[in-house]
């Protein structure tokens, strides 16, 4: 076991332990009590996939069927779950929230969204609003991450055949010996690489799928990394738990395009879920919670009434609507009632 793997070990074992401990106390339900008295809490998820499923998205936006059931079982016991209508009404009124008010959210528009998430949402009677962004239902294209990672994989399969590409666009090599190693590395890679700038990294990965195509090194598919078709979005819609928001059409972040691209994605994405679904569309999560006055400003001039950021925090009356704070949840360190209700709490 590396150092790394050693001190995540004994973080989670820490973690653990002080979480039953407060859980098993009492303590820890005066505490989320404490914190959502005045105010709401609006969970972020992205993904409820199966612990096989052959997926490369973060481990930071997957939770499994499992846990998922454990957390909407958890809400709908201990806290108030909202839906989004009546969320908008108190921030629109600055009315108080009841205490324990909480609101769930999901981005993207990833399929699992409807195949795992939706049965347990009606089975636990949760409301939850669901973010979709356009250019992506219907289609068969992933996000960039996905996509890299899966050229990754597709290169250390080829072993030394990919090697002339990945020099080109000075990629390092995955030489790990066994596939959960080299998933680790290609997590590694594409995290590091998630920091250049935007117009970098398309040409990288432009760069890097022209060359490994060339020397025959193609994904085979996206295997679990795709979107909904919009006749699944619609069965959300008119499911009677899930709201249908947008989440922009290209999920580029707004707050850097110029003004006429963003103004377009802000108008067309939410036309464009009106036209599928038939009904109304007045709430938006930025992409990758990317926001500026200018963005603000360009969600009000295009008719949302709510709009979800990524920092993490509470949300209360007085809250501005257009820039509300949410709480991610992940499969890590949330698998248990005890961890769930600290995550809520704030304590990790």
């Amino acid at each position: 076991m590396s150092a790394r793997s050693f001190r995540a070990a004994v973080s989670r074992s820490v973690k653990f332990t002080l979480a039953q401990l407060l859980f098993y106390s009492g303590a820890l339900s005066l505490l989320l009590s404490y914190r959502l008295r005045r105010s709401a809490i609006v969970l972020m998820y992205h993904r409820v996939l199966p612990a096989d499923a052959d997926s490369f998205s973060s481990q930071g936006i997957v939770v499994t069927p499992e846990t998922f059931a454990l957390h909407m079982g958890v809400l709908r016991r201990k806290l108030k779950p909202l839906a989004p209508r009546d969320f908008l009404d108190a921030l629109h009124a600055r009315r108080p929230l009841e205490p324990l008010s909480c609101l769930v959210t999901f981005d993207d528009g990833w399929f699992d969204n409807h195949r795992y998430a939706l049965p347990v949402l009606r089975k636990e009677n949760v409301p939850a609003l669901i973010f979709v962004a356009t250019d992506y239902i219907e289609s068969a294209h992933c996000f960039w991450q996905e996509r890299a990672a899966r050229l990754l994989f597709a290169a250390w399969r080829a072993g030394a055949k990919a090697a002339p590409a990945l020099a080109a666009t000075k990629t390092p090599a995955i030489t790990a010996s066994d596939e959960t190693q080299a998933r680790r590395a290609i997590a590694d890679v594409v995290s590091k690489t998630k920091r250049l700038p935007p117009a970098e990294l398309t040409a990288w990965l432009d760069k890097l799928t022209s060359g490994l195509a060339a020397l025959g090194v193609r994904p085979e598919t996206n295997g679990d990394d795709r979107f909904m078709r919009w006749s699944e979005v619609a069965d959300l819609a008119g499911s009677g738990v899930v709201t249908i928001g947008s989440h922009a059409c290209s999920h580029r972040p707004l707050s850097r395009l110029d003004a006429a691209t963003r103004e377009r994605e802000l108008a067309e994405s939410r036309r464009l879920i009106e036209a599928r679904i038939g009904r109304k569309v007045d709430t938006i999560a930025y992409p990758d919670g990317a926001h500026d006055d200018a963005t603000v400003d360009g969600a009000r001039a295009a008719g949302y009434q709510l709009a979800f950021t990524t920092i993490r925090g509470t949300v209360t009356p007085g809250t501005e609507p257009l820039r509300l704070r949410r709480v991610n949840l992940a499969e890590y360190g949330t698998s248990t009632t005890a961890e769930f209700l600290c995550r809520l709490a704030g304590l990790f």
